[in-house]
């Protein structure tokens, strides 16, 4: 039985199996049918490709945002809230303090090997 040759993907099908899987470069090679490290090496290098990739990713992002900002204006949605004003709101002074102290919440004492 003649043994079974693969084609390369075209250019056209890896964009658009990077922009449908939203840049998860496994999940694209899967629907191409090849294995995720030849298209990641096609990837690698490739303006086209990291560029289609690149904004398959920031595309995801902005729709996951928006479902969380949508979703933190719902009642008794707190997390969703917090999460948004910690992430989005950093600039307006909504960020978590964190304070580091010593033992007992005294002062952090720093001993140098010079110093014994």
């Amino acid at each position: 039985m003649p043994k079974k040759v693969k084609r390369e993907p075209s250019m056209t099908a890896m964009i658009n199996a990077l922009q449908s899987s939203y840049g998860n470069v496994s999940a694209a090679a899967r629907s191409l049918e090849i294995d995720p490290r030849s298209l990641r090496r096609r990837i690698s290098g490739n303006a086209k490709l990291e560029q289609a990739r690149d904004d398959a990713r920031d595309l995801f992002l902005d729709d996951l945002q928006s479902v969380n900002q949508k979703a933190a204006l719902e009642p008794k949605n707190t997390v969703e809230r917090i999460f948004t004003l910690k992430t989005l709101g950093k600039s307006r002074g909504y960020v978590e303090r964190q304070e580091v102290t010593g033992a007992g919440g005294g002062p952090i004492e720093l001993k140098w090997p010079e110093d014994e």
